[in-house]
């Protein structure tokens, strides 16, 4: 019977120490909040707090591409501007502290990658906006000179750049909820009496854009790194205690 005291004393003194010792941090992503509980003896809290972030809260960082109308003049002082925020998210992946887990941390290293390519992607196509910028601009990004080599081309002369702007044109309304309008919209750009260079943009800022867009490491990596980010995000919550509460809908 002493014995079994001892032994009863014993668990009273270590079980609420131990559980005393856990500490619990907080993550918001989309949709959800999240609770991690976890021993700070066992598991860097640095680490867990910036590989929580990435998995449960805030995600992955992205290049933050400026908005800007196709028909928007653009200057030197726009572009650079342009690049220093779309670059400005990669900061984000500098000084991390990861947990141990397989995949992650060539998964964030990809990403810095990514947000680069995607920036030097998009100050290509601003230096091609520019008035007077020849179309030879475009082909400077390699990854899309097969697939989209053709808008340089026709940018050559401005019949062949009517003629492809005109069938890009007509392809995007046909999927238009209303076809007869879109054409209309679209093609009052003709009218204008700067309306060559407003092709000239459009075509560029708009549908070389999307064609190239596809091509940049961080379009073609995103279902790849959606697949590891669910993958470890289900190891994360193996790992540590994890309460989760999502909206409804």
């Amino acid at each position: 019977m002493k014995r079994f005291s001892v032994a009863m004393l014993s668990l009273l003194a270590f079980g609420p120490a131990s559980q005393a010792a856990e500490r619990t941090i907080k993550f918001t992503g989309p949709g959800c909040d999240y609770q991690v509980r976890f021993d700070p003896a066992k598991a860097d809290p640095k680490q867990v707090k910036d590989t929580g972030e990435i998995l449960l809260g805030q995600g992955l960082p992205s290049p933050d591409y400026a908005g800007r109308a196709t028909t928007e003049a653009v200057t030197a002082a726009m572009i650079s501007g342009d690049r220093a925020q779309c670059l400005a998210p990669l900061a984000k992946t500098k000084g991390l502290a990861l947990l141990d887990m397989p995949g992650l941390k060539e998964l964030v290293a990809g990403r810095a990658e990514a947000i680069e390519d995607a920036c030097e992607f998009q100050t290509i196509k601003g230096r091609a906006l520019v008035a007077g910028a020849g179309p030879g601009v475009l082909l400077e990004h390699k990854a899309s000179v097969e697939a989209c080599g053709a808008y340089a081309k026709a940018l050559e002369t401005p019949a062949a750049m009517r003629t492809l702007w005109r069938a890009k044109v007509e392809k995007q309304c046909a999927d238009n909820a209303s076809p007869a309008q879109c054409r209309k919209s679209s093609f009052a750009l003709e009218q204008k009496p700067d309306g060559a260079e407003l092709i000239r943009r459009d075509l560029i800022a708009f549908h070389w854009n999307n064609c190239a867009n596809e091509q940049t490491k961080f379009s073609k990596a995103q279902d790849k790194d959606e697949a590891t980010l669910e993958a470890l995000r289900k190891a994360f919550k193996k790992q540590f205690k994890t309460k989760e509460k999502c909206e409804e809908g």
